[in-house]
């Protein structure tokens, strides 16, 4: 994957939601369990 230099990833993970767009069009319930799930460690 290229990254823009700004948006290079550091020690932090970076998760890759599959066919979503910006808004997370349609994705909004896989990235809610996967936000709940980092925050419950």
């Amino acid at each position: 994957m290229r990254w823009r230099s700004r948006a290079r990833p550091t020690s932090h993970p970076v998760t890759v939601l599959p066919d979503a767009d910006h808004f997370f069009t349609g994705r909004l319930p896989l990235l809610r369990t996967l936000l709940l799930a980092h925050l419950r460690g």
